[in-house]
């Protein structure tokens, strides 16, 4: 929860570049907002109950979030005075839920073969995507996407994951490392898809560092930690690559927020590397921790 309103508060004045002009507005802040909604895509960082929709049929309990409290967008949307529900996609989609992230969701396309075999490909983020291009879409099946609504696309921390796990098993350097680029084109390609239907602003938030999260920091191996790490520099670079072709292409100035730096940032300022919140992994049975870093794959 701690780090959900440090993200928060970094894309509430992030926004202040896409929706105020002179110096003037920039001081009132969110006055100057008019946002008509806040449309999600994303994983567990975002999530807020379209992955519980889909298990709990099969486990009652399953909490909405990855989180012991909303994730950061739900702060956001309330500071832009906006409802955002789950759209609940993967089960009985309601159009009037603008939030499309689910746990676990990856960039990578569609069509591409798992790397975790537990892994939903409805889940991904191109999917997550189409579904919302498609719901509105007219009768001819060109998509309107509304010009004046606030998109964000956030992920990347699992498709880290699985470049992860891709060395573990073998893979060659080559390989993770077109998988990463792969995944950071396809996100990219989501930004542009919502920007050929009529998006106008987006938030592309960048994934924080793999090498922070208690999956990776669990193992007591610092060369792990150190290659998590830079693994996901490597996807945030192409990512940065890939979202100024989009920009080029497109003319549309496609805001980012740097989840890296801030993270890090938090860890070396706010918090003590032995406090529970920091070393223990979402659903770790401990209840006196406030994450920083709640799920065990991504902060």
């Amino acid at each position: 929860m701690q780090f959900s309103t440090l993200l928060c508060n970094t894309i509430f004045w992030a926004l202040v570049g896409i929706a105020t002009c002179t110096e003037e507005e920039r001081l009132q802040g969110e006055e100057n907002w008019n946002f008509t909604n806040l449309v999600v895509f994303g994983d567990s960082l975002s999530d807020s109950g379209n992955l519980a929709s889909f298990l709990r049929p099969q486990i009652p309990d399953f909490p909405d979030r990855a989180s012991n409290g909303k994730v950061a967008v739900e702060y956001l949307a309330k500071k832009l005075h906006i409802e955002l529900k789950p759209s609940f996609y993967l089960t009985s989609f309601d159009p009037s839920g603008t939030n499309y992230a689910v746990t676990g969701a990856r960039c990578i396309p569609v069509d591409e073969p798992q790397v975790d075999e537990f892994e939903n490909p409805a889940s991904r983020i191109p999917f997550q995507v189409n579904t919302y291009l498609s719901s509105v879409s007219d009768s001819e099946g060109v998509s309107h996407a509304d010009p004046d609504a606030l998109y964000i696309v956030y992920g990347g921390g699992n498709d880290i994951l699985d470049a992860y796990r891709m060395v573990k098993a073998g893979a060659s350097a080559d390989d993770v490392s077109n998988h990463l680029h792969r995944a950071a084109a396809s996100c990219a390609d989501s930004a542009r898809a919502l920007i050929d239907a009529g998006a106008r602003y987006i938030i592309q938030v960048g994934a924080p560092n793999v090498g922070d999260t208690p999956r990776i920091t669990l193992t007591g191996e610092k060369s792990l930690e150190d290659f998590a790490k830079a693994l996901t520099l490597t996807f945030n670079i192409a990512m940065d690559i890939e979202m100024l072709h989009v920009e080029d292409d497109t003319g549309i100035d496609v805001v980012t927020v740097d989840t890296f730096t801030l993270i890090q940032t938090a860890l070396s300022k706010g918090l003590q590397a032995n406090e529970p919140c920091i070393i223990s992994p979402f659903l770790s049975g401990i209840p006196e921790a406030n994450p920083l870093i709640a799920p065990g794959a991504v902060p």
